[in-house]
Parts: structure tokens; sequence; C-alpha cells
């Protein structure tokens, strides 16, 4: 099944570089999202609609860290998020603490080291959502029965 990644970023050049980088990846359908102050309408939805989003954020775009906080769907519904960014003012921590980064990675990741991240976020992410998929027993407390009556029965 195809993981749909999204790519946001304030620079054209660094999403098509992260795009390259991950274009080998299997299983992965990738999306590209270039964000100005104009896309925080789109943004939630295509929050609420990928599988991991890897954000490309340079050290003044903590704008774009806010926006997400911003827009994020539901802890439950989150995806997990990478940055690649030289992101090292205590704002940009707060920020990408808040939001639940998984991982920061360079600003600009070796393809290695980017695909890494990736294939781990996203198993991770599938693991999660499996064990969240598992049985569960409810116990009814309270509830009599007539022991020696369903007995007879049989």
């Amino acid at each position: 099944m195809l993981k749909d990644v999204l790519l946001i970023g304030m620079n054209r050049e660094d999403l098509t570089r992260l795009e390259d980088q991950l274009r080998d990846v299997a299983e992965v359908q990738l999306r590209t999202l270039l964000f100005d102050d104009t896309t925080n309408g789109t943004l939630r939805r295509a929050l609420a609609e990928t599988d991991l989003v890897v954000l490309s954020a340079r050290s003044r775009q903590t704008h774009l860290l806010a926006a997400v906080e911003a827009q994020a769907p539901p802890t439950s519904q989150k995806p997990p998020i990478l940055v690649c960014g030289d992101l090292n003012t205590v704002e940009a921590t707060k920020l990408m603490v808040r939001i639940g980064v998984d991982d920061l990675l360079p600003s600009t990741p070796t393809t290695d080291e980017l695909q890494t991240a990736v294939t781990k976020a996203l198993r991770s992410h599938n693991e999660n959502s499996l064990a969240s998929r598992d049985p569960i027993m409810i116990t009814v407390l309270g509830a009599v029965s007539d022991v020696k009556r369903d007995c007879e029965l049989l």
C-alpha cells in the first residue's frame, strides 16, 4: 500500500531536492506544498490526508512551524513530522516540540540520511497504528448468571 508523504517548504529548490532524494523509496507517493501565507487553508486538509510530513524550514522560517502547529489535526490523527533545517533558536525548538517533530535533520541531508529517517518514521507510525487496532476485551461487571440453571440446560 502506498504511503502518502507530504513535502512542505517555502523554497521550491529545497522541495525539488527533497523530492529527488525520496523518489527511490519504495511504496511512497510524494506530494509537495510550496508554503506561503495564503496556504493556511490548504495546509489543514493536506496534513489530515497524509501519512508523513517532511518540513523544509530555514532559520528564519519559524512561521512555517507555527502554521503547522495551528493547522495540525488532533494528536490521535497527527502524522509523523520530520524537519530538514538549520533551526537552532529557542523559539524554533519550542515549536518543534509542540508539533511533535519525530526527527530533526540538517537543511541539506544526504540521500541515505533522509531515506532512512522517512522509512523509520513510516515504520514506527505503522507499528503504532497496528497496535491500536489490536482487539479490545471489554469486561462487564455486575452481570448475574444462574450457573446451575445454565449447566442444566446443557
